[in-house]
């Protein structure tokens, strides 16, 4: 009998303890610093199914941590081959879409193996050590940085909760958390995060969570400004695939021969199918609004897959997408003769070649008979004229046009277009040069936010700016960036 009634004085006590730890009592949901948690008595069921329907943003590595619990990346390789062999039907286990439906393991019957997982941490996470020179700290109000926060994580298809109620289900209750109090940021890997500014979810119902829920983390702040950067670190890398960190060398993205290095401070990566990193989002902070990248660098990078986000006096900069790219200021398209593209060539750069002209090779005053030849293309510039021809004519023609002040140039049938355009401007001319060149973005002032790298023949022509001559199909946007920061003039032509 003694035993009995110890054994129920301990079960009182015991519920005595978790009634004072989660159950608020009146004058508790009255204060308004500790309203925005409700302990509630509700059931909790878990299902599971062996047909997995795609949702937007899935990937083949987040749906094997999810849906299958398998954290070690060790694994990941081993699950994709099962997944394929499950699921003939799909070609490629990288090219899902919503909706498509994926045939997977039950957990039950999974072998066996090791493992590992983040596991949930009951303080705030610390930035990640980085050797990269410290910035200058970037506070705003609450409400500024949520205003941040959510757009930067929409930009990565996730989503902020900043109002109304959000429920967690416990194994003994349910948790009601105010969400303009202790914002919801809810990750397309399944992560979820609470930001929780004010730092008022006490310490037991923060591990209660965490430990019931392996997906979820809480994040925590002093009351007051909140330091930008440092608060996006700390719940991006909260979660189970992103990774925010700072850069010192700049993200590339290519376009064909062209090279544009983009400058961040910060850059968001993904851990992709086998464990690499696939980067999705560079971020970057600045005091003024005048160091915003141009909005047709911000597109053009979108297109490639990298999303820029600039934060500048406290706020997301807005890339206007109205803009109108600028083309090349001339496109000559393929040619099938060689006379014809130096033709189109040397009109562009401004002069006035003939076409199809007789030239006098031999004078009946001089020689006693005349003779004439075609020339293809005749260009007369200061008292000296050039015949480009795609006939070869005899040594003797040529070196009796030499004692006249005429030059010929001889195209065969073959030649490479790059030679004919570099024999052009010989013939007129031109001073060139053959390289790769960079122009920094923007131009006159600092921080340089990009670098565009691109192959060209320079002309450079006097009383006229230099003009670039392509032999690719320049991108319009940054056509348009080169323009407007460096009054940009190029010629391209196909090859």
């Amino acid at each position: 009998m003694n035993r009995y009634r110890s054994l129920v004085w301990y079960v009182c006590i015991a519920a005595l303890l978790v009634a004072t730890l989660f159950l608020p009592t009146q004058n508790s949901l009255a204060k308004e610093e500790t309203a925005h948690l409700v302990f509630e008595k509700t059931a909790l069921s878990r299902q599971k199914a062996g047909i997995y329907i795609v949702k937007k943003g899935d990937w083949v590595t987040n749906i094997i941590r999810r849906e299958l619990g398998i954290k070690a990346k060790t694994e990941w390789p081993r699950m994709y081959r099962l997944i394929k062999k499950m699921n003939p039907q799909i070609k490629d286990l990288n090219r899902i879409y919503p909706g498509q439906k994926i045939k997977l393991p039950l957990r039950t019957i999974l072998p066996s193996a090791p493992v590992a997982h983040k596991e949930p941490s009951t303080t705030a996470v610390s930035p990640t050590p980085s050797l990269v020179s410290p910035l200058p700290i970037l506070v705003v109000p609450k409400e500024s940085s949520i205003l941040i926060l959510s757009e930067i994580i929409r930009r990565m298809h996730g989503s902020v909760t900043s109002s109304g109620s959000y429920y967690i289900p416990l194994t003994s209750g349910q948790v009601s958390v105010d969400c303009k109090k202790t914002p919801v940021v809810e990750f397309d890997d399944g992560s979820i995060v609470l930001a929780d500014f004010s730092g008022q979810i006490p310490e037991p119902l923060r591990r209660s969570i965490q430990t019931q829920w392996k997906n979820y983390r809480v994040v925590q702040w002093e009351t007051g400004g909140v330091d930008v950067p440092s608060m996006l670190q700390r719940i991006i890398n909260a979660s189970d695939l992103y990774t925010m960190k700072r850069v010192a060398k700049p993200v590339t993205v290519a376009d064909g021969e062209t090279k544009v290095d983009i400058f961040v401070d910060w850059l968001i990566s993904k851990d992709g199918n086998f464990g690499e990193k696939v980067s999705l989002q560079g971020v970057s902070f600045f005091e003024g609004v005048g160091n915003a990248l141009p909005a047709a660098l911000v597109r053009y990078a979108a297109e490639k897959g990298l999303t820029v986000t600039d934060v500048t006096a406290g706020s997301i900069a807005r890339s206007s997408t109205e803009e109108s790219p600028l083309m090349a200021d001339h496109k000559i398209a393929a040619v099938a003769k060689g006379e014809e593209l130096s033709y189109e060539l040397l009109s562009k750069l401004g002069f006035s070649p003939s076409r199809n002209v007789d030239v006098k090779v031999f004078d009946r005053g001089r020689d006693g008979f005349n003779l004439f030849i075609k020339g293809d293309i005749v260009l007369s510039l200061d008292g000296r004229s050039t015949i480009i021809s795609s006939r070869e004519f005899p040594r003797q023609f040529i070196d009796r046009l030499k004692q006249d002040n005429k030059e010929v140039v001889y195209l065969p049938q073959g030649e490479s277009l790059k030679a004919i355009v570099e024999k052009t401007l010989q013939a007129s001319n031109c001073q060139y040069t053959d390289n790769r060149f960079s122009f920094p973005i923007p131009r006159r002032t600092t921080p340089v936010r990009a670098l565009i790298t691109l192959p060209a023949l320079k002309v450079d022509r006097a009383g006229a700016g230099p003009l670039y001559v392509l032999d690719f199909r320049m991108n319009g946007l940054i056509h348009s960036v080169l323009q407007e920061e460096w009054g940009f003039r190029s010629i391209e032509y196909d090859k």
